[in-house]
């Protein structure tokens, strides 16, 4: 018998209504969702990590804009540590996997379903050999992937479309040469008086990792502030001196990443277990994190780590990480290269 988690449950639920509501005052949102299926995620900061993760592996889009949230249809994966090995992602039910079961027992093909967590979708991995291009089933046709799903994705360039309101069909190598073309070609000239008019503003904090209601005397800021029953983020660089220049409308996980965009900065890899610390409150933007999940599709756990060195993301002071697991040392240098921090 095949037993689904809460989770599983959630993204096909959303699937089924075809899109469900990110705002905790609506009645039908993914809140209302979240305590009717009886999961325990926590606050609702710990309920936007969550579905930042359940994003990251290929199962749902959040679209930030709008405030909705969508199931992603069902992908294969191929492993970046063992290459025979296929794990599914994206939207899944009883018969799907029943399905895939089949086809596996019929092929003489490895099958495993293990669900470790109600808070995570279950893992569901095939081991097929090279010769398997596709996978045929009653309904529904699977492509399997010709070589390991994270090195396309973390090959990916900084796109402006990604970070910003933006249709220019041009792409960047890393993000310091991104943030030039911000500077001179996107960022507008801004009242000096700013903060009287943008209510309860707070600006992103770098060691911490949360926003704050003080701003510092750096050069480039992170802000956020409510408005029209969302969180809107900006991008401020300059001084009283020489003025103020912002960015509207940014994308809160790139923008971080902006921030610590120069090799003073780096992740935390432990090179000899493979694993890669990522801070819980500043996940990685979506396509580097999409990469890394897309490894193994080993869901991460949340360690705390006091490691006491402003110089590692997140390492400041006392912070929670994720922890991912089997991630080769290749995807994080790709990784790192793009984001312009060290390792």
């Amino acid at each position: 018998m095949i037993e689904l988690t809460a989770t599983d449950k959630l993204i096909s639920i959303i699937s089924s209504l075809g899109k469900i509501s990110k705002q905790n005052h609506s009645s039908a949102s993914i809140y209302s969702l979240i305590e009717a299926l009886n999961l325990n995620i926590g606050t609702d900061t710990d309920i936007s990590s969550w579905l930042s993760t359940l994003e990251d592996f290929g199962f749902i889009h959040i679209d930030y804009e709008r405030n909705f949230i969508y199931a992603i249809k069902p992908y294969l994966c191929r492993s970046a540590v063992n290459s025979n090995e296929l794990i599914l992602c994206g939207v899944r039910n009883t018969e799907l996997i029943k399905d895939l079961q089949n086809w596996c027992k019929k092929n003489h093909l490895g099958f495993q379903l293990k669900s470790n967590s109600n808070n995570f979708p279950s893992r569901i991995s095939m081991y097929i050999n090279d010769k398997i291009k596709n996978i045929a089933l009653a309904n529904f046709e699977l492509v399997v992937p010709d070589t390991p799903t994270a090195y396309s994705l973390a090959y990916r360039k900084i796109y402006p479309r990604d970070v910003i309101n933006a249709s220019d069909d041009i792409y960047f190598e890393s993000m310091e040469k991104f943030l030039v073309y911000l500077a001179e070609e996107k960022m507008k000239s801004l009242d000096p008086y700013f903060l009287t008019y943008r209510k309860n503003i707070t600006f992103f904090d770098t060691e911490s990792l949360h926003f704050i209601d003080v701003m510092d005397d750096s050069k480039l800021k992170l802000v956020k502030f409510h408005k029209d029953y969302r969180d809107i983020y900006e991008l401020i660089s300059g001084d009283q001196d020489s003025g103020y220049y912002y960015l509207p409308g940014i994308n809160p996980r790139y923008a971080k990443y902006l921030l610590f965009s120069n090799k003073k900065y780096r992740l935390f890899y432990d090179k000899s277990k493979n694993c890669l610390f990522i801070p819980k409150y500043c996940p990685l933007p979506k396509h580097y994190s999409f990469a890394l999940s897309h490894c193994s599709c080993m869901y991460p756990d949340e360690v705390v780590l006091d490691i006491r060195n402003p110089q590692i993301i997140g390492g400041a002071c006392k912070n929670t990480f994720i922890r991912y697991l089997n991630i080769p040392e290749t995807i994080v240098k790709i990784i790192c290269n793009q984001l312009s921090i060290g390792y």
